[in-house]
């Protein structure tokens, strides 16, 4: 039986060929972190969590001369990156765990968009990724914060329905797991044309796997909350943007 993370590993492996066009919402997130990365002249990069490449295309264009290794968890996904980008003498991939870094040198640049929430020790893991870093080096981040899909959660409670969507850490804590770091938050919000896409835009780009101990809810039970929610909604996004130097 697969444990939670192998079930986020098999669901973004299954996902590999739909997620990018499914993903605006992480698109959008990626360009804004792309945009923190301006002015930056790393030597060397390192990319966790590339998904299809919807960041690491703004690191091509933006770190040429870097050496630059994009890596990810799920193979497919990595596959799905590969094809996508250009290829390039000074660009390296490995499927390599975020959490458990095994990389020989230590980097300039660290950068991660939309995926340390999916992280099962998030403060370990992000201990690990710090030490990675040269001194002075930075660790630059987007990750969603704990009032995501708020819209989607009073619909579940409304119901007295448990959530299944993950539980995404809160803006403290990771001030608490980073000390120093900088944090901006900000609410994006997307339309759906019903609640039944909300959970469809989900399963296409695989960020499916449930929380920890969760039941799944019985289809009659949910199929209550999609007919009563189809109609257009509006579910936010919190997304928690980070910059960490090493001293």
């Amino acid at each position: 039986m697969l444990n939670t993370k192998q079930k986020i590993i098999s669901n973004f492996d299954k996902r590999a060929g739909t997620y990018t066009s499914g993903a605006e919402v992480q698109a959008y997130v990626a360009l804004q972190l792309a945009r923190r990365l301006e002015g930056l002249h790393p030597a060397a990069v390192l990319e966790i969590g590339c998904g299809t490449g919807l960041l690491s295309q703004h690191l091509i264009r933006l770190f040429p001369e870097a050496d630059l290794l994009i890596t990810d968890v799920a193979p497919a996904m990595l596959e799905q990156c590969q094809q996508s980008v250009l290829p390039h003498q000074s660009i390296h991939f490995a499927c390599i765990d975020g959490e458990q870094l095994m990389v020989d040198k230590q980097y300039e640049l660290i950068v991660s968009s939309m995926t340390l929430h999916w992280f099962m020790d998030l403060q370990r893991s992000c201990i690990d990724i710090t030490n990675q870093l040269e001194r002075g080096g930075r660790f630059i981040f987007s990750i969603l914060g704990e009032n995501s899909f708020k819209e989607w959660r009073m619909m579940c409670q409304q119901f007295k329905l448990p959530v299944a969507t993950p539980i995404f850490p809160a803006e403290h804590l990771l001030a608490t797991m980073l000390p120093n770091v900088e944090l901006e938050v900000e609410t994006y919000q997307q339309t759906y044309a019903s609640a039944y896409e909300f959970l469809s835009s989900l399963k296409k780009i695989g960020a499916i796997a449930p929380r920890m101990r969760y039941l799944p809810l019985p289809s009659g039970q949910l199929r209550q909350v999609l007919r009563q929610y189809n109609t257009e909604i509006t579910i936010s996004y919190e997304v928690i943007y980070g910059k960490y130097t090493r001293k």
